[in-house]
């Protein structure tokens, strides 16, 4: 049935748990449980802008993490990932920050908490604090485990190599689930937790409660 905010409150959460234990979603079920007692977490999603606009299927993750900041009222950091589709898509950086503009309009016409939510792109926004983290990811991640993770060759270009550290991806963990690579929205809460709505084809996990402190 269409759950509604009500059900997913502090007081009557056990519908919601009941269907995540169906899902197989133990780690929701931890958000919840801390939740409960009175932990704060934020939620983390993104899009590779490789289109004009956003279809139904690429809508869906954002309608669901919505419903999600709504029924919590938490901040939301969505990610556009330019300079990935160009590195992936043989796009222009031009052509790829146009796109992440495009993207973006169809992004907040979901109707998120504009005072809750953080959009950023790669291009505009790497560096400083989100530099630091990115290169301490890279070093705890080999090049034998990058290959059997993306498939990398020979034919392929270095900054293909270079990209898994900033976006969540399969067992490599991502940058913007950790708090501190955002100082200006989370000063001193560098142990706040992180769940991530993604679509099926993406990991999904709980950020720095999972990989540790380096």
């Amino acid at each position: 049935r269409d759950l509604s905010t009500k059900d997913i409150s502090i007081s009557d959460n056990k519908k919601c748990k009941t269907l995540c234990k169906i899902a197989g979603e133990t780690e929701y079920i931890e958000v919840l449980d801390a939740y409960e007692r009175g932990d704060k977490f934020y939620l983390y999603t993104g899009r590779g802008p490789s289109s004009e606009a956003l279809h139904l299927g690429h809508l869906i993750p954002f309608m669901f993490t919505k419903y999600l900041q709504e029924a919590f009222k938490v901040p939301l950091v969505i990610q556009l990932t330019d300079d990935e589709k160009c590195m992936w898509k043989n796009l222009s950086v031009e052509e790829s920050q146009r796109l992440a503009r495009e993207n973006a309009k169809d992004i907040i016409a979901c109707g998120f908490d504009v005072t809750k939510t953080f959009i950023f792109s790669d291009f505009d926004y790497v560096g400083g604090a989100f530099y630091k983290n990115m290169l301490k990811v890279a070093k705890c991640v080999t090049l034998n485990k990058a290959m059997g993770i993306f498939g990398f060759s020979g034919e392929d270009h270095i900054g293909k190599l270079s990209f898994p550290p900033v976006q969540a991806c399969l067992s490599v963990p991502a940058v913007p689930s950790f708090p501190s690579s955002f100082p200006h929205l989370f000063p001193g809460k560098d142990k706040l937790r992180c769940l991530i709505p993604c679509a099926i084809d993406q990991c999904r996990g709980s950020g720095a409660e999972r990989w540790g402190r380096w």
